[in-house]
């Protein structure tokens, strides 16, 4: 069976028919050939010295810029403009005068980036804070390198892709609240709907399953947490770990999930582009791992903070050289912790919910439509969303439809039409203004 065959009886077939399939399933991802070549790799790359360490990274930088020089119409330009020759060994004063590249600049630009040469590959796009992702091209081998990043990393926490259930807690499907998906080992729960009105069929799917590990949204596993301890209730199962995806976590968070669930949490710093993975080695410090890309860190106007300029090695369809990730390093003694320009994009339900902003808005047809947009929320379960876009009855009355839908009971959005958006203290726009105080969070 091929990919596209095996994706689409993952969609289509029913829970217990995938159940049987799992095996065949599970093994196109860990027997993949990409997957087991860069889990080996990790392996080896722990055993090297740091000078060969440096000297593997400086090499595959070099085989990544070779390619974009010679496949890509804007590396090109750039690199002539600057005078960095490929064919020479690296040479970091001469990299760092070519311009860092931000997304603007990308999006109204995007066919200049992309290779010329004929690969596989599949489309995704970037977030947005200000509502404007970025459309990206990606190589389908990224997908299988990054799983084994993103094992190698879980493995410290006694993960085992070979035999490690999980239970993930993502999306906001409300007519199917859990399935089973093969491919990851792991029950899909739905990330939103976490309230008391579902917790029996929550602790019943998770107890059934009896799961390794849980995965997912902070938010959705602290309000899980919350749930267990106001009703009394517990876990038949004893997790190994929980590792934090999409959503950065308090510290004051990530305590109380530890305690309440009795295990250890890991997280890790990445991004739709794949052009940098931060492993999280002590709670909330990271390290950049030189096999994912080469990560530079350009010190701001503020003492002890840094932007973060990736150059990723995953993705060869659309080549991101010294990216600006618009996210930033903050500096101390054992590492960095990273503040992402999309924390706090969260929305709080009328009983205590937090919903974040992957749940309702990324990729999300119904709201691509509009030029601009923003929600603006005063108190928990009430959202404005105001639209500057005239003309677009049709088109907010099937948002209104769909956010009904997602979301009776737990947010009641307002939809109306405006003029102008607010912006924040600093003037800047962005998709989510809260209103809410910490004191009011639960």
């Amino acid at each position: 069976m091929n990919a596209k065959i095996i994706k689409k009886l993952n969609k289509n077939l029913p829970d217990p028919i995938k159940r049987m399939l799992s095996g065949v399933i599970r093994k196109k991802l860990t027997h993949n050939p990409v997957f087991v070549k860069q889990y080996n790799q990790l392996l080896h790359f722990e055993n090297l010295s740091e000078k060969d360490k440096k000297h593997l990274q400086e090499d595959t930088l070099r085989e990544q810029l070779s390619y974009a020089y010679d496949h890509t119409t804007k590396y090109r330009t750039l690199f002539d403009q600057v005078g960095y020759d490929v064919n020479k060994p690296f040479d970091q004063e001469i990299f760092q005068r070519i311009p860092i590249q931000m997304k603007e600049a990308i999006a109204a630009n995007k066919d200049e980036y992309i290779s010329t040469e004929k690969r596989n590959f599949y489309k995704t796009s970037t977030g947005g804070t200000s509502g404007k992702p970025l459309d990206l091209l990606m190589d389908k081998d990224s997908i299988f390198k990054e799983r084994a990043f993103i094992y190698h990393s879980w493995s410290r926490l006694g993960y085992d892709y070979n035999a490690s259930k999980m239970v993930t807690f993502r999306g906001n499907e409300k007519k199917q609240f859990h399935r089973y998906n093969p491919v990851f080992n792991e029950i899909i729960l739905s990330a939103g709907l976490v309230n008391k009105y579902y917790l029996d069929q929550y602790l019943s799917v998770i107890d059934d399953f009896q799961p390794d590990f849980f995965q997912g949204y902070p938010s959705a596993i602290k309000n899980l947490c919350r749930l267990l301890r106001e009703e009394n209730r517990r876990l038949a199962v004893m997790l190994k770990g929980v590792f934090f995806i999409s959503e950065e976590v308090a510290k004051k968070d990530r305590q109380f999930i530890e305690e309440t669930l009795n295990c250890k949490s890991l997280a890790f710093y990445g991004h739709s582009e794949r052009a940098v993975f931060g492993e999280e080695v002590n709670p909330e410090i990271y390290q950049f791992h030189p096999l994912y890309g080469y990560t530079e860190l350009i010190p701001t106007e503020y003492n002890g903070e840094y932007r973060i300029i990736a150059t990723g090695f995953l993705n060869k369809k659309m080549p991101l050289i010294r990216y600006d990730t618009d996210d930033i390093a903050i500096k101390n003694k054992d590492g960095f912790s990273i503040r992402s320009h999309a924390r706090r994009q969260d929305i709080v339900g009328l009983n205590g919910e937090i919903i974040h902003s992957r749940t309702w808005l990324l990729n999300n047809e119904k709201f691509s439509v509009f030029r601009k947009y923003q929600f603006v929320q005063h108190k928990p379960g009430y959202v404005d969303i105001v639209i500057l876009d005239k003309d677009k009855d049709k088109e907010m009355m099937m948002l209104d439809l769909y956010l009904k839908e997602k979301f009776g009971g737990i947010v009641e959005f307002t939809i109306k039409q405006g003029n102008e958006l607010e912006l924040t203290d600093q003037g800047k726009e962005k998709l989510l203004i809260q209103h809410i105080g910490e004191d009011e969070w639960k």
